[in-house]
């Protein structure tokens, strides 16, 4: 232990990362995870790696084709973080909400890790009150926040949809019986009113009480030890105490990110995107936390240039832009709802200039980030 110990340090002094003041909330979590943070935090500032949602899972004109992904047969590698989601877990589904096998997804996140990607999982769980989906009830205020949490009428139910969540994340493992380390984003977006989750329908301790209680209980109860928690909201904020109004606080986050896809789209877009980006980063640097643009895309890419003429301007846009950790744009899943460009579309030859630039890193060019 005492080898593997002094390994560690002389390894993470050559990163330029002090191992003592970089360390996940969970104080228990396992060495793969400790190191993949520390990795990271070392790389913050010098790279941004690229993730792309179910990118093995399925593509345009293609599904569960074995060492297949739109990203790699566009640029010839795989994106350094791969997206999932857990929804339709927590009500026995054997497939994701995106059709997804969740047995053919545990065989693709023990590949992420063996090729040395990043794995982080979004949760769009059912509404544990009705049984509906994400987006139940979201467009008058309901109460369904302040019915599962602890003392809630339906806490139980809630419950039990996180066992399933646990059971599912507890299967993550080698066969030499390593977990591998996820990047768990429960509960996004949670300053808008599109999941029942959303602005209108929890107050922010009603909200910090969910959030933590699934940390709690996930890291307390049940004992997973190879998660780091992140936390990302949309793009509805203009200063950091509007940012931070449900923040549950930095014993229970390892990850301070951004959802923001409608940023994007706006013609004063660099201005709002690099303020938002700002905002995050700062914060997260500030609480000694990761920071990351979570979710964003130009759905179909209408503009052939957008990873370099609007993506990646963002990103480089100053010290602190370039301090996220990781971008990830949403799924390909049709020719009309796609994120990255397919073999044969205009964009793709923007994308591998988006590819090559030295911030950018896609699975090729990441170092070791587990060991």
């Amino acid at each position: 232990m005492r080898k593997i110990l002094y390994t560690l340090i002389l390894a993470l002094c050559a990163w330029g990362v002090n191992a003592q003041s970089i360390t996940p909330i969970d104080k228990k979590a396992t060495k793969e995870t400790k190191i993949l943070y520390q990795r990271l935090h070392a790389l913050s500032g010098k790279a941004i790696l690229f993730g792309h949602q179910d990118d093995m899972a399925y593509g345009v004109g293609w599904k569960s084709v074995k060492g297949n992904s739109d990203v790699k047969l566009t640029t010839g590698s795989y994106p350094a973080v791969f997206g999932w989601d857990l929804g339709g877990i927590e009500q026995g589904s054997k497939m994701t909400i995106d059709s997804v096998p969740f047995d053919q997804l545990r065989q693709h996140v023990l590949e992420v890790y063996k090729m040395g990607g990043v794995n982080t999982f979004s949760w769009h769980l059912a509404n544990p009150v009705t049984g509906k989906s994400s987006w139940d009830d979201t467009k008058e205020q309901n109460k369904t926040v302040s019915q599962i949490i602890p003392g809630g009428q339906y806490h139980q139910n809630y419950i039990q949809y996180l066992d399933k969540v646990a059971d599912f994340l507890l299967s993550l493992k080698t066969e030499k019986g390593v977990y591998v380390p996820v990047i768990f984003r429960p509960y996004h977006e949670n300053n808008g009113n599109w999941f029942w989750w959303g602005e209108i329908h929890s107050t922010p301790q009603e909200y910090k009480a969910l959030y933590t209680f699934t940390v709690d209980y996930l890291k307390n109860k049940r004992g997973l030890h190879h998660l780091l928690y992140a936390y990302s909201p949309d793009r509805k904020f203009e200063t950091e105490a509007e940012f931070t109004v449900k923040y549950p606080g930095s014993s229970y986050v390892d990850v301070i990110a951004l959802d923001d896809y409608y940023s994007m789209k706006d013609a004063n877009f660099l201005k709002l995107q690099t303020t938002r980006l700002e905002i995050v980063s700062k914060f997260a640097k500030k609480e000694n936390k990761l920071s990351a643009f979570s979710e964003t895309g130009n759905e179909t890419l209408p503009e052939k240039e957008w990873f370099t003429q609007k993506l990646l301007p963002c990103l480089k846009a100053n010290e602190y832009t370039k301090q996220v950790s990781w971008v990830l744009v949403w799924r390909n899943a049709h020719t009309k709802h796609f994120y990255v460009p397919y073999p044969g579309h205009p964009a793709v030859e923007d994308f591998n200039r988006f590819k090559q630039d030295p911030l950018i890193y896609f699975l090729d060019k990441v170092p070791a980030l587990y060991k």
